[in-house]
């Protein structure tokens, strides 16, 4: 299926190695099923040594060199730092290729398994800690683009934004066709407006209804 060989291609990041390692790994856990289309491809696990593998490049990073790749993890990718420690990091990151600037002008990792792996390690009050922190940091840009993305951070934290920036971070996703997102957003917002004593807004169920049928699922809506 095309949707199941982009997202397969997406993971390994264009790394050969890394699209090698997945390939084999599906093959060997039969996860390729025949359909009408071609093949279904169900993504699994990563292989062991793989995992090992990339782990280890960041197992004897100084502990705010790793810190701020497990930022970067979280964020997707952040804005370029201006505080002498981040610089110093991103540089050390940058020098070793494991981080490189974006398009935006920011940096993310260069490999997006990397993103898996390190994310994987996090213990779940690391990933709150570093949640909250890239959120703060993307957005304190001011950039619509790195606020959209730190509701999406914030959302998956004990302290979720407000129903409001949910809505708006929804009908934003939504409009850049981050349809899965624009859902998930919308479905917090909906969740979390009677808990904090608000009304579910029209708005909220129109855009979800919408990312729902354009996404191919409008029974859910």
């Amino acid at each position: 299926e095309p949707d199941d060989l982009r997202a397969l291609l997406a993971r390994a990041g264009g790394n050969p190695l890394h699209l090698r390692e997945l390939v084999v790994a599906v093959v060997r856990d039969g996860a390729a099923k025949p359909s009408a289309h071609g093949l279904r491809i169900r993504s699994g696990p990563l292989p062991a040594r793989l995992r090992r593998a990339i782990a280890a490049h960041y197992t004897n990073l100084d502990p705010s060199i790793r810190y701020y790749a497990e930022l970067l993890a979280v964020a997707g990718s952040l804005p370029a730092p201006t505080e002498p420690s981040d610089v110093e990091a991103v540089d050390a990151l940058e020098t070793t290729g494991l981080a490189e600037h974006d398009p935006a002008g920011g940096h993310r990792l260069v490999e997006p398994l990397d993103r898996e792996i390190l994310l994987g390690l996090l213990s779940s009050p690391e990933r709150e800690e570093r949640s909250i922190d890239a959120g703060g940091r993307l957005s304190a840009s001011g950039d619509p683009a790195l606020r959209r993305r730190a509701v999406a951070v914030l959302a998956g934290t004990t302290r979720p934004p407000s129903t409001a920036d949910l809505e708006w971070a929804s009908a934003e996703a939504h409009n850049h066709k981050e349809h899965a997102l624009a859902v998930e957003l919308a479905d917090l917002a909906i969740l979390l407006a009677p808990e904090r004593g608000e009304t579910v807004t029209a708005e909220a169920l129109l855009i979800r209804a919408n990312a729902l049928s354009v996404a191919g699922r409008s029974d859910d809506a």
